[in-house]
């Protein structure tokens, strides 16, 4: 009995609730963790990266850029400002960073150098499928008021890391391309691009001769080149902008014909299978870009010259056509539209007076062109171009490369978007 006193009197003593005791439980203050807002686009902070070279002198990004996604990490190729103290030259450069950002393999001069009335118009950058990282870069090059295009086959983990540039078009043809779209399979692309006659002496352009496309390979070789819906009699009236494949094979084809917007539809070799649809209430717009969204529903870009154009959804079954709408009153000096999972699309935007004060936004829509997430600034940024690429094997994932035009040294900001 004695024992029992004393192991209670124990308990007791230690703070443990004794049989007679009732074991009172405090409840503890709970702090809840903030809702996400349903709103709100995923990304992360934006980080910075240099892609500098003391061999090739003084690196300043300029605005035109392109990206892909690789096994091993991201490839880059840029227009960049070299020789800064000489006058200034211009050259296409290559770089690749792994997956942490950290520098690979680079920079390395894909182009020679150019004075600095030269540019580079269009760059795009593609990745074909398989074990390799191996890429082609598609660009155009203004120089002596000339444009010219080629296709550039970049091998980065061999000793010639870089292929003969190879031109597109003919000999005495000025080259404007307008678009570059792999074709289903993904073992061929196919450049889409308007053929001018030789710029005239005192830097007058050219006649305008009609639209091309050239198909290659994954080794950049050409394989067919062709002319959409090749009539002469409609040729020197008519610019194909941009084309889609459908699911039974058919091209179609967004075209300005007699200053009339429209879309048609070919076969690969450039026979026209159907009668024209024209896009209502296109006006005086110029066609940028044209992507399938479903059976009926198609999304077109419209550019609007020095600036920036914008998007509408084009309902063919009931003839409508629904604007998507802007996420700001300012000068807008880039779209890029960007094509989701589930029903989605992602709009990029650069907004802003100038080139100090310009926006990077982002919203995403519905095929429908419903806005899901309402437009938000993503980061301030010195350019007026973004690259974009997806991580491998993260198809929901996009990577983002922004090249910082006003920095002194060859600057990029990067940062992830998920939806």
């Amino acid at each position: 009995m004695g024992a029992v006193v004393i192991a209670g009197h124990l308990a007791t003593s230690a703070g443990i609730p004794s049989d007679r005791q009732q074991l009172q439980i405090k409840q503890k203050a709970i702090q809840q963790r903030p809702a996400e807002d349903p709103n709100r686009i995923a990304r992360s902070s934006p980080r910075d990266f240099f892609v500098t070279s003391p061999d090739m002198g003084t690196r300043t990004v300029r605005g035109t850029c392109a990206a892909a996604g690789g096994y091993r990490g991201f490839a880059l190729v840029y227009e960049a400002l070299t020789d800064e103290a000489e006058g200034g030259t211009l050259q296409l450069v290559f770089v690749m960073r792994d997956r942490d950002m950290k520098e690979m393999i680079g920079p390395i001069a894909m182009t020679p150098k150019s004075p600095m009335a030269d540019r580079f118009p269009f760059i795009r950058l593609h990745r074909f499928p398989g074990p390799q990282d191996k890429f082609l870069c598609i660009y155009e090059v203004l120089a002596e008021h000339r444009h010219q295009g080629y296709i550039h086959l970049v091998d980065p983990f061999t000793k010639d890391r870089f292929g003969d540039p190879r031109p597109i078009g003919g000999r005495d043809e000025d080259v404007r391309i307008s678009n570059v779209r792999v074709l289903p399979g993904g073992e061929s692309m196919a450049i889409v691009y308007s053929a001018y006659d030789k710029a005239l002496p005192g830097g007058k352009g050219g006649i305008y001769k009609g639209s091309r496309y050239v198909i290659i390979d994954r080794d950049g070789d050409q394989i067919y080149r062709g002319r959409p819906g090749y009539r002469s009699e409609e040729e020197p009236m008519m610019m194909t902008a941009d084309f889609d494949v459908l699911p039974d094979g058919q091209w179609l084809i967004l075209r300005d014909y007699r200053n009339q917007l429209s879309i048609r539809a070919m076969d690969p070799y450039g026979v026209w299978t159907a009668l024209p649809k024209p896009v209502p209430g296109a006006g005086a717009r110029k066609p940028a870009s044209i992507e399938t969204l479903a059976r009926d529903r198609l999304l077109i870009g419209f550019d609007h010259g020095y600036f920036a154009g914008d998007h509408a959804i084009f309902h063919t079954a009931s003839n409508r056509i629904d604007a998507i709408p802007h996420p700001s009153h300012e000068i807008l000096n880039f779209s890029h539209v960007m094509r989701l999972s589930d029903d989605r699309l992602m709009f990029l935007y650069i907004y802003g007076k100038g080139r100090e004060e310009n926006v990077l936004q982002a919203q995403i829509t519905n095929f429908a062109g419903r806005v899901v997430k309402p437009p938000q600034d993503l980061m301030l940024c010195g350019s007026w171009q973004v690259a974009s690429a997806h991580p491998w094997g993260k198809p929901s994932e996009i990577i983002l490369f922004v090249p910082d035009a006003l920095a002194k040294t060859g600057k990029f900001r990067y940062l992830s978007i998920t939806e």
